[in-house]
């Protein structure tokens, strides 16, 4: 496959195969531009025993270090705060939701990638080194008077599209494997992958140009394996299509459940 689809779809995919993760980013966006985040994080139990079998250990697995979640609040830009923790458990799995304040969301980053939610054992990396590069949406913001509309920006890093040159996967079988060849255990750790990011805004939004708004709410990006994976065929389909543009990749993914990716630039929200 060409690197449009590395970098949209298949790129998630490739962090879920990073481990069975649920994770949920929701920001809360004043009409001062003040406002929270919100993070849910939560690791499978059988993706925790996977990673004990290959050498983990039950520390690895306690998410819920406020320590190292107060640290964690400087990954999200410069003045913001840790609030609170408290521990998540479902059926499936446990992990925790942190809260994060600040006072201005132009000084705040939001790592779409959630491979760093994840602990690794033994990766080896040391206190103090440089964390990996992660993909980051900024924000722009135009408080509104009393009464007025306030104006939010969410602008994303721009996604490199490679021409493929008409070439479709070949018969030498490079980047020719489809879904059908997914390990059943894989799978079954799909099965939970979740992944949303998601903003709220205080009021009611009036206006704007977002793909996946509703209320005072706009979701950037969600992607739910479970519901990916309830058609063999479809997910099939979807694993091996190729995309030339993103305006192909758009029309793609608008017919697949358990999708939703906003791949526009700038995302412009008007509220008051």
């Amino acid at each position: 496959m060409n690197k449009a689809i590395k970098a949209g779809l298949l790129l998630l995919c490739a962090l879920a195969l990073m481990g069975c993760l649920q994770t949920v980013t929701l920001v809360h966006v004043n009409k001062d531009g003040s406002g929270t985040i919100e993070q849910s994080v939560v690791i499978s139990n059988s993706f925790k025993e996977l990673m004990l079998g290959f050498g983990g250990t039950e520390e690895d697995f306690a998410l819920l270090d406020e320590e190292e979640l107060k640290t964690k609040a400087a990954s999200f830009g410069e003045g913001v705060r840790f609030v609170s923790a408290e521990a998540l458990e479902t059926t499936g799995g446990a992990g925790y939701k942190a809260v994060y304040a600040f006072d201005d969301i132009t000084s705040i980053r939001v790592n779409q990638n959630p491979g760093e939610n994840l602990p690794t054992p033994d990766s080896g990396q040391q206190a103090g080194e440089e964390e990996p590069e992660g993909e980051f949406l900024s924000f722009d913001f135009r408080p509104g008077r009393p009464g007025k509309t306030a104006y939010l920006t969410i602008r994303r890093p721009e996604l490199e599209m490679e021409d493929s040159g008409g070439q479709e996967g070949d018969a030498s079988g490079e980047d020719s494997g489809s879904a059908e060849e997914i390990p059943d255990m894989i799978k079954e750790l799909y099965r939970d992958m979740r992944i949303e990011i998601a903003l709220e805004v205080e009021g009611d939004i009036v206006d704007t140009n977002a793909t996946y708004a509703e209320g005072s709410r706009i979701t950037y990006l969600a992607l739910d394996f479970g519901k990916l994976l309830e058609s063999e065929e479809t997910f099939t389909a979807l694993m091996e299509s190729n995309p030339d543009s993103l305006e192909e990749l758009k029309e793609l993914i608008r017919d697949y459940p358990g999708i939703q990716m906003e791949l526009q630039e700038e995302v412009r929200i008007g509220f008051k």
